[in-house]
């Protein structure tokens, strides 16, 4: 290990780190591999536009957002992004006494793909 600590990844919008990883996808020279949920393998496709790997790590927090942190090979770098996506379904609520609340699908069965 390179350091004592442990790292919590935090949603980069809200700050929360309950967070949960939705899928990952691997992106080998055009030859695209996802991995999510219980399934070992989603589907598998090609792309030939791609130049190098990468891995594409989906996430959403339990605040409703949902982000993408893409890690892409390209001749002898690693380059790093974080790609915000459409959050979760929520719907609102006021209670009787006027205080409104937001509740999201939970968990997403469906969330939408990119």
């Amino acid at each position: 290990m390179i350091n004592d600590e442990e790292r919590h990844i935090v949603c980069p919008i809200c700050q929360w780190d309950y967070v949960h990883i939705e899928k990952v996808e691997v992106n080998r020279m055009g030859k695209i591999t996802v991995v999510a949920g219980h399934a070992p393998v989603d589907f598998v496709k090609e792309d030939v536009h791609e130049r190098g790997s990468s891995v594409t790590t989906y996430f959403f927090c339990e605040g409703g957002h949902r982000w993408k942190e893409v890690r892409q090979f390209h001749k002898g770098n690693v380059f790093e992004e974080i790609v915000r996506l459409p959050g979760l379904k929520s719907e609102t609520f006021e209670s009787s006494d006027g205080l409104k609340s937001e509740t999201f699908e939970w968990p997403p069965h469906e969330l939408p793909r990119d």
